[in-house]
């Protein structure tokens, strides 16, 4: 996909598996990817880049709320595996609001406009052997997440923080994955 008005794929309510390979999705108007509740979603050898060219606010946390180069939500058991997330006007890769088993494995995560991964409000997340460098926020950004595993990563010249774990004043709406512990 080159330059789509609005998120160029979006998988929404899905309990079977789905997957993106190999794809190029460039130039979106507002996000790359969108996923909601999805369950096997599986993210392989992508480049999504350049997204939200039309510009949408994205130094606000209200308008922000869904703008990122893939932005997935409720979902379980993700696989998030070699892409390059690069250039976007937002978030790089953004997990939020009670996904839970997700693995962030190999990714490059490049010069974007927030943060190089965030990771929200969700439960059970490996993140390993990732790069994220020369984003404008924090390379890694982890707030309220229970039972984060976060190691052997590159960051790099990250504007805010390289890593960043934040307590999130939200609290997780799905009671079931408010147990854990974070390991970083």
């Amino acid at each position: 996909f080159f330059f789509k008005q609005k998120t160029a794929y979006e998988i929404r309510n899905c309990d079977w598996s789905s997957d993106v390979c190999s794809s190029d999705l460039l130039a979106s108007g507002f996000s790359g990817i969108g996923a909601h509740r999805t369950d096997g979603l599986q993210l392989l050898r992508n480049r999504i880049g350049f997204s939200n060219a039309q510009r949408f606010a994205y130094l606000t946390s209200l308008s922000t709320s869904s703008i990122a180069g893939a932005k997935i939500t409720a979902s379980t058991n993700v696989v998030v595996r070699g892409n390059v997330f690069d250039d976007n006007s937002s978030n790089g890769l953004w997990i939020d609001i009670s996904s839970s088993d997700v693995a962030i494995v190999g990714n490059s995560s490049v010069r974007n406009a927030r943060h190089g991964i965030s990771i929200e409000i969700s439960t059970r997340v490996l993140v390993a052997g990732n790069t994220s460098a020369d984003n404008v926020y924090d390379g890694l950004k982890v707030s309220g997440v229970t039972a984060a595993e976060v190691w052997n990563n590159t960051f790099a010249g990250n504007g805010s923080a390289q890593l960043g774990v934040y307590e999130d004043p939200r609290s997780n709406p799905d009671p079931v994955e408010q147990i854990g512990r974070a390991h970083v």
